[in-house]
């Protein structure tokens, strides 16, 4: 509640009112005290009216009058001491006055509870970070945070989780104990024995025309974002593209519904250009009563009649973007779904995302597109709108967060992810890692959504003056001694000086086994956690979870007018005419049943026998 001038003043005036009452009370007491132990009496009997009593029964006695009046006085030079100095406004530091945080501090602010992120370790109690808020942590490479931060948190987070899990460490050695109380997927899509989940993104859109067009732009939007910079013209033309695509194959009965199929269908092309194939597909399709839908003709139409320098390009850029699904073996791995993405608040579920280090940049856009959607499916609805369904949290361990890309989704909810149960906590080298990918401003604002940060010792001198700067300065006492060079007393002159709570060395050498966490209390100066010297997370290693390996399949291109229901015709002396207009791949041939001659000398019998059982092969 903010208070008036008029107010303000009052609550001043009653204050001071108040002290003087307080101090008065304690003067009468105090004296009485005094004079009590003074006549060699009880002392603890006295009250606030031992000396009025006193007064009243020997006003007449010279002696104990004057011992009255000097107890009054001395009680009353320290009552009125005492409370007028809580009159007097603290002085402030002319230089500030910051400091780490102490113990009672950080257990009254309830980083030292039970449940939430585990950061750090003070006095013997981890460090943990309450409510729903994220976190950073900002840590060189082989600085520790693997074995300091995340496995501590995947042994110990109760609820859903998903990571990113450079080289499978995290896997290896804590699958084993999620997979006692959640399910556990990895996904791992270059995995030559198939040892992944499956996530299809496509599994996510509406399977009606109305919703079907929003969801496919949504997607379209996170593949193909407009840059911060430069013509947009490029990355909204790949998307008008991709709706073309996606909305085809979903009105295309027996077509897969797979970004494999999208790259397939671009990318095929026998004697005609990309234009002209699409063109005869459309035509093809309203001729067969079963046209495709409006908003995909004028989505495809919008490429087919742009110039062709211009379609290839297009082109060119769409496939450049999707040509990973070439690869049977990501095509594979999303061609399915193991698992529904908006069950994570459902029931808890553990995913990690496997990643080689040689695969981060190889990977980015895939890796990227399902932090996205996991993000997006899980902010549609509140858990207070389904409390018995929606009752689980999901923490985000995001580590090598700037390898994922730029994720705007991530830099619109990240403000309000936690009131979604969604947890983000997010590692990167250094602020300036984040800045290079998300902006000076975005990466400040995703710095600021967090509920705390945690620095490890930086070896940039640059990364450690951020830190010193973090952390305020202090006020200390400088002492100088001035000599008079003829003769004379030397003095001594006391000052303010201003000091940094750290410089930047020192930020750099608090050493392998300390870190600094910045929250909304003074910063924490507090140790690292190391989870193999940990009881209680030595207990929970196990071996890692299996599971059965997927099939990996390389799929052939489906030619598009198969995939739609075809008129079946049978050839007779009226409408054999028509086979002129026809091509080899308007008939239906049984090539099983056509006999090969073998052989070096195949003689003129032989390949009349071969053909004759090639026509009797063609089944219309």
């Amino acid at each position: 509640m903010l208070l008036t001038e008029t107010q303000s003043k009052r609550a001043r005036v009653g204050a001071v009112l108040g002290l003087i009452v307080m101090a008065l009370i304690c003067t009468l007491y105090l004296a009485g005290y005094f004079f009590l132990w003074r006549i060699k009496l009880p002392a603890y009997t006295a009250t606030p009216f031992t000396v009025y009593q006193y007064w009243a029964a020997y006003n007449d006695v010279p002696k104990v009058m004057e011992t009255l009046k000097w107890c009054l006085i001395f009680s009353a030079v320290i009552s009125f001491g005492m409370f007028g100095a809580l009159l007097i406004p603290a002085q402030k530091k002319l230089y500030g006055d910051a400091r780490f945080a102490k113990t009672k501090e950080i257990k009254d602010a309830g980083y030292l509870g039970s449940e939430g992120l585990i950061l750090g370790k003070h006095n013997g109690n981890f460090v943990m970070l309450p409510g729903q808020v994220g976190a950073l942590l900002a840590a060189e490479p082989r600085s520790g945070k693997g074995r300091g931060v995340v496995q501590p948190n995947m042994l110990n987070w109760p609820d859903s989780v998903v990571i990113t899990d450079i080289r499978q460490e995290s896997y290896r050695l804590t699958s084993g104990f999620r997979s006692k109380y959640s399910e556990v997927f990895l996904f791992n899509p270059l995995s030559k024995e198939g040892m992944t989940c499956q996530y299809n993104p496509f599994d996510y859109v509406t399977d009606t025309p109305e919703g079907r067009v929003d969801d496919i732009q949504k997607i379209a939007n996170y593949l193909s974002p407009d840059p911060a910079q430069g013509d947009p013209f490029w990355p909204a033309a790949c998307r008008t593209l991709f709706l073309g695509l996606a909305l085809y194959i979903f009105e295309t009965e027996g077509m897969p519904r797979t970004f494999g199929e999208i790259v397939r269908q671009i990318m095929y092309g026998e004697g005609e250009t990309v234009g002209e194939r699409w063109k005869k597909i459309i035509e093809e399709r309203d001729a067969s009563g079963k046209p495709l839908s409006s908003t995909c003709k004028s989505a495809l139409y919008d490429f087919i009649y742009t110039s062709g320098n211009t379609q290839a390009s297009i082109r060119k850029t769409f496939t450049a973007k999707l040509e990973l699904w070439l690869n049977p073996l990501i095509d594979s791995a999303t061609s399915s779904s193991s698992f529904d993405l908006r069950d994570f608040r459902k029931r808890r579920i553990s995913l990690y995302i496997g990643i080689r280090p040689g695969d981060l940049e190889r990977l980015e856009l895939l890796n990227n597109l399902l932090v996205q959607q996991i993000i997006d499916l899980n902010t549609e609805l509140m858990p207070e709108d389904a409390p018995d369904v929606l009752k689980y949290k999901c923490a985000f361990f995001l580590d090598e967060f700037t390898a994922l890309g730029r994720m705007n989704v991530f830099t619109k909810c990240v403000s309000f992810m936690g009131g979604y149960n969604l947890i983000p906590f997010i590692i990167i080298q250094g602020p300036s890692q984040l800045r290079s990918v998300y902006g000076h401003d975005d990466a400040a604002t995703i710095i600021r959504c967090l509920g705390a940060r945690v620095c490890f010792a930086p070896k940039d001198i640059e990364e450690a003056g951020e830190i010193s700067k973090a952390l305020g300065d202090t006020t200390v006492k400088g002492k100088s001694i001035n000599r008079p060079t003829m003769g004379g007393k030397s003095s001594v002159t006391i000052s303010d000086n201003k000091r940094a709570l750290l410089l930047p060395d020192e930020v750099k050498k608090i050493g392998k086994k300390r870190e600094i966490i910045f929250s909304d209390i003074n910063p924490i100066l507090c140790e690292k956690i190391f989870y193999d010297k940990e009881k209680v997370f030595r207990k929970r290693l196990l071996p890692a979870h299996t599971f059965d390996p997927i099939e990996i399949v390389i799929r052939d291109f489906i030619i598009p007018n198969e995939a739609v229901e075809r008129e079946e015709i049978i050839i007779t002396d009226k409408n054999i005419s028509i086979i002129d207009d026809l091509s080899l791949a308007d008939f239906d041939i049984a090539f099983e049943d056509v006999e090969i001659p073998t052989g070096d000398n195949i003689s003129d019998e032989d390949m009349q026998l071969a053909v004759n059982s090639f026509l009797s092969s063609m089944k219309d």
